[in-house]
């Protein structure tokens, strides 16, 4: 990657990263805030999403490995 955008600017760069992937039903993207309601949850917890990746049926959050635990634990509470 160095190598193919060697004659870019590096604005940042990002170590020990993790990310959690939620299965989302078909039906939630016709549910209103389903996104900010997980990133609320979060964000409650001082839990920082560094990044976030959604298709139709999946939710991703990257985020720093030292809260992946954490951060599990919370959704796998608030959504099971």
């Amino acid at each position: 990657m160095k190598e193919i955008f060697k004659e870019e600017k590096l604005l940042s760069k990002f170590t020990n990263l993790s990310s959690i992937t939620i299965k989302l039903p078909q039906e939630a993207v016709y549910t209103p805030g389903i996104h900010y309601s997980i990133l609320k949850w979060l964000a409650w917890e001082n839990i920082n999403v560094v990044e976030e990746v959604s298709t139709f049926t999946e939710f991703t959050i990257v985020l720093e490995e030292t809260q992946v635990d954490r951060a599990f634990s919370l959704l796998n509470n608030f959504l099971c």
